[in-house]
Order: C-alpha cells, then structure tokens, then sequence
C-alpha cells in the first residue's frame, strides 16, 4: 500500500505492559505492508491509518516480478528497507 496525497499511516509496536508505541509515521514518500520482508515473514508491528485518504495498491507478487526486472527498483525498495530498519 502507498499512501497518495494526504494519508498517513503509522507502524506501531506493542509494548510490554500492553500500550503500543509509534515507531514510523509513513506518507506519500513511502509504503506499507510487504515491503521489507518481501511479504512472507508475519510482522512483528500493527500498521494503523492515522490520516485517513488515498492509498494505491499493487500485488506483492506483481511488485516482486517488477523488482525482478529492475535493478533500479530494486535499489529503490533495498534503500528504502534500510531507512526503515
């Protein structure tokens, strides 16, 4: 998912004495969902829609299979992980 325009989404985290914690706050310069784990290992974090809006959606598989073909892109997705990280 990407958020387009106004939306924002966020990555929380749960705490230990059960209260969540705000770890990213993801606009339109990035992406939710699948990106760093390539969509196979379950996440460890809740995303929750912070400012509600557009949100584009591809596939896992067809964002896979366009990784595939480019090296840029996959660049792109490989930096972005970092970041996140």
């Amino acid at each position: 998912h990407f958020p387009c325009g106004p939306s924002l989404a966020t990555f929380l985290v749960p705490n230990e004495d059960g209260r969540d914690v705000e770890t990213i706050l993801v606009g339109r310069e990035g992406a939710v969902g699948g990106i760093v784990s390539e969509g196979f290992l379950p996440a460890y974090t809740r995303i929750c829609v912070k400012f509600g809006g557009p949100f584009a959606r591809i596939h896992v598989g067809k964002l896979d299979a366009a990784k595939a073909r480019s090296v840029s892109l996959r660049n792109i997705f490989a930096r972005y992980a970092d970041c996140m990280l």
